[in-house]
């Protein structure tokens, strides 16, 4: 199934599948807070489901990169990449905004914590790149 999978290093393997339990863990817990959230400005709310839309596009990206990557497929690594810069951008502007409502400052200014982990594994999966085709 894995191609040439005696060439893949283990570390690949843990990766991906520490990055399918957190990006699962993410998409459940944002899709819940998403459908909590309700904002009293019009433009405020859209701007907040702007960016969860785009928050969800990132998890799945992120996925399909880590995926790619297990068929040792340099493409994987490029949609990883940009997937998780995405996210943490989307994770910053999120917290800004939340800083403009009183009652999801305090979600916001926790989401700051979730940037750590996606530079942590651009880190790791970067020292993996030599695997990759």
């Amino acid at each position: 199934m894995i191609a040439d999978q005696k060439k893949l290093p283990s570390s690949l393997i843990v990766l991906f599948i520490l990055t399918l339990l957190g990006n699962l863990w993410i998409l459940i817990k944002s899709f819940i807070l998403f459908l909590n959230i309700e904002v009293e400005n019009q433009q405020a709310q859209q701007v907040i489901e702007f960016i969860y839309i785009l928050k969800f596009t990132a998890c799945f990206g992120t996925i399909l990169g880590a995926s790619l990557m297990l068929f040792q497929k340099m493409k994987g690594y490029y949609l990883y990449l940009f997937s998780n810069i995405l996210y943490i951008l989307l994770v910053i502007v999120f917290v800004f905004f939340s800083f403009l409502i009183p009652y999801i400052f305090i979600v916001g200014f926790l989401h700051i914590f979730y940037v750590l982990p996606p530079i942590l594994f651009i880190i790791l999966y970067s020292v993996n790149i030599k695997h990759l085709n």
